[in-house]
């Protein structure tokens, strides 16, 4: 399974979720998803987001399963926090742990006032790693994956449509992502998806730009990918609730299966530190 789709859409998928009328701070709205290929149940994914006042933090894991994950075994963890303005979300940091095999790397992205922002790697990347360099003019004001899909949603909250274009660096590589409402579009019971009803179709184009490699750009990651939108679980707005996308990989279907709440881990331990 090609790495760039699956971060990506391990990404699209965990900032999905950024506000709950149902949950406290101290709590984290917790979505699970199975991705399918082929007929193949070939990846688990998880995203839970804390928000408070302005604040946002998004955690998300991905892991590949049954034959797929047996032939390549791979781990995906990250991170991203920020503020909540007006203008949409404002990262502070990006980081993701990845694990293929023996294979171990880590990234993270710090944001800075004036829009630039610093890179970190472990291993360092090399200029062998990707064909096209990402210049730096080009990372400038731009959003993590997270925080990207997090303004999507966000802008389907206040503007009650998707659409807009935004800027996005992951670290290696450099798209935008266009989005733009197709309309309602009510989903039937099914046996793969946890939710049914009514839900709102929005169409994400990828634009690739720079680092990229040959085959990813030849077809590797969709240049289209359907999301549909629905409140569960209380959640305000609408989070994913199934996705497609169609690449020379074949096609991919992404299904909710789990909606929660749950005490958030770390401000447990946050308070149960302070109390001391």
């Amino acid at each position: 399974m090609n790495r760039v789709l699956l971060a990506g859409l391990v990404w699209l998928l965990a900032s999905g979720v950024f506000e709950s009328t149902a949950a406290r701070a101290d709590e984290r709205l917790v979505l699970s998803y199975e991705l399918w290929k082929g007929g193949f149940h070939a990846l688990d994914l998880e995203a839970g987001l804390l928000q408070g006042g302005e604040d946002y933090s998004v955690k998300f894991a991905a892991r590949t399963r049954g034959f797929i994950g047996w032939i390549f075994p791979y781990l995906l963890e990250g991170e991203a926090d920020g503020k909540l303005a007006g203008a949409g979300p404002r990262p502070n940091q990006f980081a993701t742990l990845a694990r293929s095999g023996d294979d171990e790397s880590r990234r993270a992205i710090s944001y800075l006032e004036d829009g630039s922002l610093r890179t970190w790697s472990d291993p360092p990347r090399t200029a062998d790693e990707d064909e096209e360099a990402v210049p730096a003019q080009m990372r400038e004001d731009t959003l993590d994956p997270a925080s990207a899909i997090l303004a999507v949603i966000d802008a389907v909250s206040r503007q009650g449509q998707c659409t807009g274009a935004y800027p996005v660096y992951d670290g290696a590589r450099r798209y935008d992502l266009n989005v733009s409402l197709v309309g309602e579009s009510p989903l039937a019971p099914s046996r793969y998806n946890t939710y049914s009803g009514p839900a709102t179709l929005c169409s994400v184009a990828v634009n690739k730009l720079s680092g990229f490699r040959d085959k990813a750009k030849r077809g590797g990651v969709p240049t289209i990918i359907k999301v549909w939108l629905a409140p569960v679980a209380g959640a305000k707005p609408a989070v994913p609730v199934r996705l497609e996308g169609k690449s020379d990989l074949g096609n991919l279907m992404i299904h909710l299966v789990d909606a929660k709440i749950e005490p958030d881990s770390d401000t447990a331990a946050q308070r149960r530190s302070a109390a001391r």
